[in-house]
């Protein structure tokens, strides 16, 4: 975990122990359902107890902390019901975002989402661009939030990136295994195309098949892990 001690901060040490705190948890390093103790937290972050509980409490608020049985906060572990709900968010907030982007999309945000769809191909075809999976995984998040940014809608994008933020801490449940990066990118390929010819209702129907193929497929995997664990 990043150390917060810096003679030159530039950012106030509670938000710099939030982003800390908000990057470990998003990378794994703390994993969903790991207890989050103030006391060795503000060890590790070489911090006081003070902003390590203002940074605790605002990742409550943005759903990636929940309170445990016990009473203490952990990392929130989502059950088939929470990502069964998300998925109705992000499906309806996606839905926005891509007919807005057929109506909105300049040529220069078109570009834009096809130079990280080439960026992708490069990678995971031909593999002239050294990226590991979850740059790729990376990229494709930038790839919708694009789609947003080109909708003209601008209180799209944050409520978009609340919802992906706790999909990306699903992946981390999940172990990051729930993802065909192959068929995700052939899908987002037909979703790119749909906008450039400013087809709302096939960009409508392709977003949310994709969505719909990415959660059935997540619901899979969460389903063997629950078992497995049941078993062991």
């Amino acid at each position: 975990m990043p150390q917060q001690r810096d003679s030159k901060r530039t950012k106030p040490l509670y938000e710099q122990t939030y982003e800390a705190l908000r990057a470990a948890i998003l990378s794994g390093e703390i994993l969903p359902g790991e207890r989050l103790i103030e006391s060795n937290l503000a060890e590790k972050l070489e911090v006081s107890r003070t902003p390590i509980r203002e940074a605790l409490r605002q990742l409550q608020l943005e759903g990636l902390v929940q309170v445990d049985r016990q009473g203490g906060l952990s990392v929130t572990r989502f059950a088939p019901a929470d990502i069964v709900h998300l998925y109705e968010c992000r499906i309806a907030l996606e839905r926005v975002a891509v007919s807005g982007a057929c109506r909105h999309a300049t040529d220069l945000e078109i570009k834009a989402i096809d130079m990280v769809l080439t960026q992708i191909e490069s990678a995971i075809y031909d593999n002239a661009l050294k990226l590991d999976r979850q740059q790729i995984l990376d990229l494709n998040r930038r790839f919708h939030r694009l789609i947003a940014e080109s909708s003209g809608n601008k209180w799209l994008i944050s409520l978009l990136e609340q919802v992906l933020d706790k999909i990306l801490l699903f992946r981390v449940q999940l172990h990051r295994q729930d993802a065909d990066v192959r068929e995700m990118h052939v899908q987002h390929r037909q979703i790119y195309t749909a906008i450039v010819h400013r087809d709302i209702e096939k960009a409508v129907h392709l977003i949310t098949a994709h969505l719909m193929t990415d959660q059935e497929r997540g619901l899979r995997r969460l389903q063997a892990l629950e078992a497995q664990e049941r078993s062991s």
